[in-house]
């Protein structure tokens, strides 16, 4: 039982790691006629993993590197039309912040469970790992919800993006399309499944362990 403990609650807790880096962790869905034309400026699939965008953003051409750079100019700075308007910016630090954490956590889990016979604090770190996974969901689903609203649209996105020709297809796309979609996908949904297995295997264990 020990060492299918010491075995299982790493691969449970660090399991989450290559998860999330690899399987699709973005779901964005836009609609539109040129839906597509949008998501091929901004180098965008309807399902995207930390390592589509690693591996997109080192091979970025001058546009959508300029085009990248005034859309997170127009989140973040509070001066501009869209930073004035997006109010829950701070959403975004705190996903970032609960991802950390639950990484954090979930290592820390496997360290404890792997070296000592501190079952309990293992159960405590699993569990707090399982927790910041879900308030990392609900920070990302806060930032979203505008978008998702209609109350900021990808037109006011686009609107600052480049100059000549290539605003005017940014207010073009951008007027005509509309965010259907934006919630955190599959690679979410296993990293939980595998945390929930870390949490209930770590419990067993902390009864047995009392009971024996």
């Amino acid at each position: 039982m020990k060492t299918a403990y010491k075995v299982t609650i790493p691969i449970f807790t660090l399991g989450i790691i290559p998860i999330l880096f690899f399987l699709p962790l973005l779901h964005l869905s836009i609609s539109s006629s040129l839906a597509g034309s949008l998501m091929g400026t901004l180098g965008l699939k309807e399902h995207q993993s930390i390592y589509d965008i690693v591996k997109f953003g080192s091979g970025m051409d001058s546009t959508q590197s300029a085009l990248w750079k005034s859309i997170g100019s127009a989140i973040f700075d509070k001066e501009g039309t869209i930073g004035a308007k997006l109010t829950n910016t701070h959403h975004l630090y705190f996903f970032a912040a609960f991802a950390v954490l639950m990484l954090v956590l979930a290592i820390a889990a496997a360290v404890f469970a792997i070296a000592t016979k501190k079952y309990l604090v293992t159960t405590c770190l699993c569990a707090g790992s399982l927790i910041s996974a879900f308030a990392m969901n609900k920070s990302f689903d806060a930032f979203a919800k505008p978008l998702l609203s209609g109350e900021i649209s990808i037109s006011s996105f686009l609107s600052d993006s480049g100059s000549g020709s290539n605003n005017v297809l940014s207010n073009l796309l951008g007027s005509l399309a509309k965010v259907e979609a934006l919630e955190l996908s599959f690679a979410y949904s296993f990293a939980i499944i595998f945390l929930v297995a870390a949490v209930v295997f770590s419990v067993v264990m902390l009864i047995y362990r009392k009971n024996s």
